[in-house]
């Protein structure tokens, strides 16, 4: 903040272009306050009278006073959402995915938020551990809410253990009093076998369901373990028939809560129903899929999406194959198998074991373009030539266009000799690209 805010954008027309502000400038005041981050920031332009100081790309200082609608926008877009910096992890969790990644990587992988206001504003989880009075002020007087909370257990020794903080095992006081304030909260809980499943389960469940209305959902989802956990505890991932007690402990949860409250409030990750070969739910029973995001309810969204876009064409003008994760060609088989089968001769699902970060690691988004590459390798090695087009989800690249190894599209057209279509991973995106072929 010492070098204002960078101004990315100036929306046309906006009161900011008409006094001058262009992108490339920095925010330096707004009513003489310095806002910490856009909350901060919108809560200050709400009135109807505005003063800036802003610094311009040649480095002059310039004040200007604006008269507007309180609820008008100023037309300001910002390169980040917190000016002042994320606020980083303070716990050493056993399980933390940050820890257990290799050496090498963009330095950006390696930076673990906590961040509450990112909890607000992108429903990233966070612990609540690093949280001030000022913090707990701010989030009840601004009602932030709601937020989105990873919780793990309420036993307070064993969430101390599980998080390598002391103050982690203050959750279920912390979460009361958000409650008691009005503020609501989707939370997670991130499960090891042997460790916070089983007994533990049911006891974390029972704990938050009595938190009432104010916990709005529920998440299980495995723990995610990669190769690289040299000095960190010994852990180890869910069995195909531990996936599948899960799930019997949750379903039975979920027909307790819908009986009490008219909503199932606890949901289990695909992946735990992929690991136990145990069917997807059906769409009412994800009740508006409140933790898409973590991976819960991706794969119903997915065959459901893509049955009711596809319409099947006579032919496909090219050859396919389709590159997933062992846990996404799951996901793939069951629309593959229901297609014709004059389409299932042009297309071919191409499933990546994940050597980059240990094959106990499978979902589609955390594919490296190594493997990548070397599987569409073999491929080619059996017949598969450039009259085959590669199909890859965009959820393997982050913004900029790269792999968690570092590989861009580019990378791996060079280095496969295939040709590369990218498509969101939805099943309209895939229904629509068959459909028109």
């Amino acid at each position: 903040m010492e070098n204002g805010i960078y101004i990315e954008d100036v929306q046309a027309g906006s009161l900011a272009e008409e006094v001058g502000i262009q992108p490339g400038d920095y925010l330096l005041s707004v009513n003489c306050s310095y806002p910490r981050d856009i909350l901060e920031y919108k809560e200050a332009i709400l009135a109807s009278q505005i003063s800036l100081e802003y610094r311009d790309s040649n480095g002059q200082t310039h004040q200007v006073t604006l008269a507007k609608d309180p609820y008008t926008e100023l037309g300001l877009s910002f390169a980040t959402s917190l000016f002042n910096g994320v606020r980083r992890c303070q716990n050493n969790c056993q399980f933390c995915f940050v820890r257990q990644l290799p050496q090498g990587l963009r330095a950006s992988l390696y930076v673990k938020d906590d961040d509450y206001r990112l909890s607000f504003l992108e429903g990233s989880f966070v612990t609540l551990t690093n949280w001030t009075e000022e913090d707990y002020q701010r989030v009840i007087s601004s009602r932030l809410s709601p937020l989105y909370i990873s919780v793990h257990t309420l036993n307070p020794v064993l969430r101390r253990s599980l998080m390598g903080n002391h103050k982690s095992s203050q959750i279920k006081e912390n979460l009361e009093r958000l409650a008691a304030a009005g503020i609501q909260y989707h939370l997670q809980l991130v499960l090891i076998p042997g460790v916070n499943d089983g007994v533990e389960l049911e006891r974390s469940i029972q704990e938050i369901g009595a938190l009432g209305s104010a916990c709005l959902s529920l998440g299980a989802v495995p723990v995610g373990l990669t190769q690289y956990r040299e000095g960190l505890p010994l852990l180890r991932t869910f069995t195909g028939e531990e996936a599948g007690r899960v799930i019997e402990t949750i379903k039975a949860w979920q027909a307790r809560f819908y009986q009490e409250r008219g909503q199932r409030l606890i949901y289990a990750a695909d992946e735990f129903y992929l690991l136990a070969n145990l069917p997807i739910p059906r769409d009412q029973e994800y009740e508006g899929y409140p933790q898409l995001e973590n991976g819960i309810g991706l794969v119903r969204l997915f065959w459901d999406s893509f049955t009711a876009d596809f319409k099947p064409p006579s032919k496909l003008s090219q050859n396919y194959l389709l590159v997933t994760g062992v846990s996404g060609v799951k996901a793939l088989q069951p629309i593959y198998l229901a297609l014709p089968s004059y389409l299932q001769g042009q297309i071919r699902l191409v499933t990546v074991p994940n050597k980059f970060l240990g094959e106990s690691v499978t979902v589609t988004g955390l594919l490296g373009g190594k493997d990548i590459v070397n599987t569409l390798m073999e491929w080619r090695q059996h017949g598969y030539g450039t009259d085959w087009t590669v199909i890859i989800p965009k959820i393997i690249f982050n913004q900029a266009g790269l792999t968690l190894d570092g590989w861009k599209v580019e990378n791996l057209i060079q280095k496969s000799g295939f040709s590369i279509k990218i498509i969101d991973q939805t099943g309209s995106d895939l229904a629509k690209l068959l459909s028109e072929s």
